[in-house]
């Protein structure tokens, strides 16, 4: 299965061999979504597919700031929305609106949880002693001196240590990251 990056990258040079793996990847998800929000299936797979179109229609224009995933998951709603309010107008509107609201909570959710999967695995990337310690002071809580003495090394080691980290991290993370601010303590507490 090809990760998000890959599958943008190949919808921007070969957009009909990009849309079939986006198709059988996230179709059913697609759907899901769609189902949960209009309860009806055949709509639910109708408005896939539109998305599907629309993004091959317009993948040359089109700007995927986000995962390849939570995009489909944004598109997928929206159409679903669209798709209530034409059928029902306003009588339903209230209801559009919270299962909107909802809806955004969840993809926040998972943009979160994507987030949290991408730093572990970058910071699984850093070189032992620099993960060791940096894992140290931000998820175990030490403070600089009590690194040191734990690992016996110096503390400024354990400082040069942490800010080589910080840059390795920033560098990595940081182009990945729809709201800056999401996780910007993580990256600025102190050496």
């Amino acid at each position: 299965m090809p990760l998000d990056d890959e599958l943008k990258q190949l919808l921007a040079q070969r957009p009909d061999q990009a849309i079939k793996q986006i198709f059988h990847q996230y179709y059913p998800m697609m759907v899901g979504t769609s189902f949960n929000i209009c309860q009806k299936e055949d709509v639910s797979k109708d408005i896939a597919q539109e998305v599907l179109l629309k993004l091959w229609e317009n993948h040359q224009t089109i700007s995927i700031n986000s995962s390849l995933k939570n995009y489909l998951k944004r598109a997928t709603i929206n159409h679903t929305i669209n798709y209530l309010k034409s059928k029902h107008g306003n009588k339903n509107y209230e209801e559009v609106d919270r299962l909107n609201i909802l809806d955004e909570q969840t993809l926040q959710k998972l943009e979160a949880e994507d987030l949290e999967a991408f730093i572990r695995e970058s910071i699984s990337e850093l070189p032992e002693r620099c993960r060791i310690v940096f894992t140290l002071s931000r998820f175990e809580d030490l403070s600089n001196k009590e690194i040191a003495e734990q690992l016996g090394i110096s503390v400024k080691t354990v400082e040069s240590q942490i800010t080589k980290a910080l840059k390795f991290l920033r560098k990595q993370v940081l182009p990945h990251i729809r709201h800056g601010m999401f996780i910007f303590s993580l990256f600025q507490w102190p050496v």
